[in-house]
């Protein structure tokens, strides 16, 4: 058994609600998350998850109350503890959720951990909604995110795909994250290289690209970008955690 499994809390008297008491054995349901928890009299967690597993945990709990407290424990804990660790998709500059579906799609289908997505701040929208937010709401709202799960797992995975690597990065350099994957994390804002034999082969389908990635952002948002690649760049060093790379030949 391990800590993450069962330990001491103090009660939840700011993140959780009581939603259900026996004997000083309470159900509790987390503000933010929604996910429930068993504590004991002590304030002890047994058992957290959805709320259909702790429900059937905590009325388990009342019946079988008289037996053995430690065997008790252990079995509970290990029938219905959700997993304890989190994956957390981040996606690129002037991207949105759809850039990123499929792999969740696969993630959950997998069902290795749990799988969360996030919009940052700004995006999924239009250009000038874009242009409102700057490369500190970017971050916020993704380090927002990371401590509402850290509030539920002990491991978070964080998978960031271009734009959203760098900010997975920095993150990484700051916090305690298990596993940093970067998929097509950029250095520079364009490889000109690639972009100038792309115009003289004439590749229409990438030509095209170019295009369409230049009209969903402004000047103003191009230079929001380029101070989270600044920013990113002297950070790279403190990031202690296993890191996996993906990265294209052909990327712009």
């Amino acid at each position: 058994m391990t800590e993450s499994e069962i330990f001491s809390t103090g009660g939840g008297k700011v993140w959780w609600e009581n939603a259900a008491e026996y004997n000083g054995w309470r159900v509790q349901k987390h503000h933010i998350t929604q996910h429930f928890r068993v504590l004991n009299p002590e304030n002890i967690r047994i058992a957290w998850g959805i709320e259909k597993d702790i429900v059937k945990a905590f009325e388990d709990m009342i019946n079988r109350h008289q037996q053995d407290s430690e065997r008790f424990v252990n079995q509970i804990s290990n029938d219905y503890r959700l997993n304890d660790t989190a994956c957390l998709l981040i996606h690129g500059y002037a991207g949105d959720l759809s850039e990123i579906k499929y792999l969740k799609k696969y993630l959950e289908y997998k069902n290795l951990f749990d799988v969360y997505d996030i919009v940052l701040a700004g995006h999924g929208g239009t250009k000038r909604e874009l242009e409102k937010t700057d490369n500190h709401d970017w971050m916020h709202s993704a380090e927002e995110k990371i401590k509402e799960l850290q509030l539920i797992y002990s491991k978070i995975i964080i998978i960031g795909f271009s734009m959203g690597g760098l900010i997975g990065s920095q993150i990484a350099a700051k916090a305690d994250i298990y596993k940093l994957i970067l998929v097509n994390t950029p250095f520079d804002f364009w490889n000109i290289l690639v972009i100038l034999k792309d115009i003289f082969s004439f590749n229409v389908n990438h030509i095209n690209h170019y295009i369409h990635a230049s009209a969903r952002s402004s000047m103003k948002s191009n230079f929001d970008f380029l101070s989270i690649l600044k920013d990113t760049k002297n950070m790279f060093q403190d990031v202690k955690c296993p890191t996996l790379i993906i990265q294209c030949t052909g990327g712009d």
